[in-house]
């Protein structure tokens, strides 16, 4: 993470800008400084794999200024404030505009930054890791669903004990079957569950389960399949037409 991120600290003095520099050039990272709010805009849109140390008092522009430069730009960056006592009024104001946190200027600064950094950077990764997990669950959602239409039959993905359906294929669609309803309520449009059943049997013995029964005038050949600990398939095939 620190070689492939940049800090850009915008701070108009150059004694604290140098001292802030050598207190995260120590702990590894890379870092560019920048004096006014210009730079600072022209430098984030060069380095848009940043995180930004912004200066309230920048000689050119406020940080608000740039904040919204940068927005309107589409090149936001991660960025913490640094504020002189008193202003954390308008650190406050900053930070509902989505600042990461602000810092302000007393002894302990130097000492402070590097640690304020490293925070937003694991949030960084975290948030990274989300995006990632989302993405792993929606193609996992999209190849599911395939799989499950092309199911020559009503098939439903269940959670295991209060038979809310997970996800259905087209043919459970038809008749009703909506995430987050009962099995039974959509496909024999009961109220309570079908006598024929075999789920409780799969959740306490972990093994397949199949059954012909009649129901709504037809044959069927059903099967509850475990797939995990919490979450099972079922799924029928109408074989009246098959029986002569």
């Amino acid at each position: 993470m620190k070689s492939q991120i940049n800090i850009i600290v915008a701070e108009n003095d150059n004694n604290f800008n140098q001292l802030i520099q050598e207190s995260l050039q120590k702990e590894g990272f890379h870092v560019i400084g920048v004096f006014n709010g210009k730079d600072t805009i022209d430098k984030v849109a060069e380095n848009q794999d940043s995180v930004l140390l912004l200066d309230c008092d920048l000689p050119d522009m406020t940080a608000g200024q740039v904040i919204e430069t940068l927005s309107e730009r589409k090149c936001s960056v991660p960025y913490i404030l640094i504020i002189e006592h008193g202003n954390e009024k308008t650190a406050i104001e900053l930070m509902k505009m989505g600042a990461s946190n602000y810092i302000i200027k007393e002894p302990v600064f130097k000492d402070m930054i590097p640690i304020l950094v490293k925070k937003v950077l694991k949030g960084l990764e975290w948030e990274k890791e989300i995006v990632e997990v989302e993405e792993i669950l929606q193609k996992r959602s999209y190849l599911n669903q395939i799989i499950l239409d092309r199911m020559p039959c009503i098939t439903l993905l269940l959670e295991s004990y209060t038979r809310e359906i997970i996800a259905s294929n087209a043919a459970a669609t038809k008749i009703g079957a909506v995430p987050g309803k009962k099995c039974f309520s959509t496909w024999v449009q009961r109220e309570d569950p079908c006598p024929w059943c075999r789920a409780p049997i799969l959740w306490e013995s972990g093994e397949e389960q199949r059954l012909e029964f009649e129901a709504s005038g037809s044959t069927w050949d059903a099967y509850w399949v475990p797939v995990e600990k919490n979450m099972y398939l079922h799924y029928a095939f109408k074989i009246s037409d098959c029986i002569h």
